[in-house]
């Protein structure tokens, strides 16, 4: 779990970097980002932003999809299950608290799995 947090802070950090760095120069910050994303592409057929959404992936988590609709995100999520490492699951329901609407649910495959667990260690 800590390696999993760990892998996690460092993604964001790096998304928080690329976009505190928007509409200024390439330094070699963005050069770098840029290159492991590129990387992310060829290796796994799947941008950091996918990459992101992975490791976060659980079959016991929903998320409401009109913000992901609104945040332009259901495409890198759609992308995992394009490539065979997460089963997205969609539906309406109504979750405690009374917040009604669709959700969805990321779930790993094992191939999925297999990519979370280089990543961040197997779960323990």
């Amino acid at each position: 779990m800590k390696n999993m947090t760990c892998a996690v802070v460092l993604l964001c950090a790096i998304f928080f970097a690329m976009h505190a760095s928007a509409g200024q120069e390439d330094g070699p910050d963005m050069k770098a980002v840029s290159d492991l994303d590129q990387q992310a592409i060829k290796v796994l057929n799947i941008d950091l932003n996918s990459l992101r959404w992975l490791l976060g992936a659980s079959c016991g988590s929903y998320l409401l999809q009109e913000p992901l609709v609104k945040e332009n995100q259901l495409g890198a999520i759609e992308a995992l299950q394009k490539n065979g490492y997460a089963k997205i699951e969609v539906g309406v329901d109504e979750m405690p608290g009374g917040i009604r609407g669709a959700f969805l649910r990321i779930c790993p495959t094992e191939k999925g799995r297999r990519i979370i667990d280089l990543l961040t260690g197997p779960a323990r």
